[in-house]
């Protein structure tokens, strides 16, 4: 089974200010993100920058005009029916479906540039990992239910507000029952991290093995829950089913004025991305 954060991630980069600007920095959000858990050497820099060089030119040749294509057909998905929560989940798994084909096609270079760091630049990079677990302790674990429940109900506000402006007392309310619904799974999430975390040792064991090392990093860049522990499955599971019905009682709730709104996003976001696709 499949985490279904995908609506919430593209509803997030969507409400960036200017998706063209966002996407012309993609190579260097990439090059960032790499740098944020390990420092490479020049030889290394340069090997790392030509792959995501040619990964950037594939998915702006390739990938966006599908995702424009999705939006528009999204739009209307969302726009000329009465949305239920069986849809979105549905669209959650097409969405997820692109997504892993760019993780496949980075798969390749991210193990080469894995070959060839040292022990030293891994135990960097779970350093980093360490320090990233014991914020999410803090930020989800050890702080009061009552400042979580606030940040998750901002950071939720904060995806959806672009294509809604103004929220109704309606929906509101839909988004305070949601969290109260919610099961804490925090605590549990925390473990699985660590889990995560030795896996990826285990992996970075195999820097020997080219074909045995890719396919670790395989697993471990589409995370799927199936060998997760039980009752954090099912804490997830039932989030999930509250998040998707929540969400289908958010785009039924619209108004004529939001309808036409998320409209003019899409259409303007495809239109974006279409553009971005044929500039060379």
């Amino acid at each position: 089974m499949r985490l279904k954060f995908t609506l919430l991630a593209l509803c997030l980069f969507l409400s960036s200010c200017s998706v063209k600007l966002s996407y012309q920095f993609l190579d260097e959000a990439l090059g960032w993100q790499l740098g944020r858990y390990v420092d490479l050497n020049s030889q290394q820099n340069k090997q790392a920058k030509a792959f995501i060089d040619e990964f950037h030119s594939w998915h702006r040749q390739t990938q966006l005009p599908l995702y424009a294509d999705y939006l528009e057909q999204l739009k209307h998905g969302l726009n000329d029916q009465q949305v239920t929560a069986a849809y979105l989940h549905k669209e959650s798994d097409v969405m997820q479906d692109m997504l892993d084909a760019s993780m496949l096609r980075l798969l390749p270079g991210l193990t080469d540039v894995a070959m060839g760091l040292s022990d030293e630049q891994v135990n960097e990079v779970v350093e980093k990992l360490t320090k990233e677990r014991k914020e999410y302790k803090e930020d989800y674990v050890d702080d009061s239910p009552e400042d979580i429940s606030k940040r998750r109900l901002r950071d939720l506000k904060r995806y959806f507000e672009p294509f809604f402006g103004r929220f109704s007392k309606e929906q509101k309310q839909l988004f305070a029952d949601w969290e109260a619904e919610l099961e804490p799974y925090e605590s549990y999430m925390l473990v699985q991290q660590l889990n995560w975390q030795k896996a990826f040792l285990q992996a970075m064991s195999l820097r020997s093995d080219r074909d045995a090392l890719q396919a670790s990093l395989k697993q471990l860049m589409l995370y799927r829950t199936d060998n997760w522990d039980a009752e954090l499955q099912r804490r997830l599971d039932y989030n999930q089913e509250m998040t998707f019905e929540m969400l289908a009682k958010l785009f039924n709730s619209r108004s004529e004025k939001q309808r036409q709104r998320l409209a003019r996003k899409f259409d303007q976001y495809a239109k974006d991305l279409r553009e971005l696709a044929a500039d060379k």
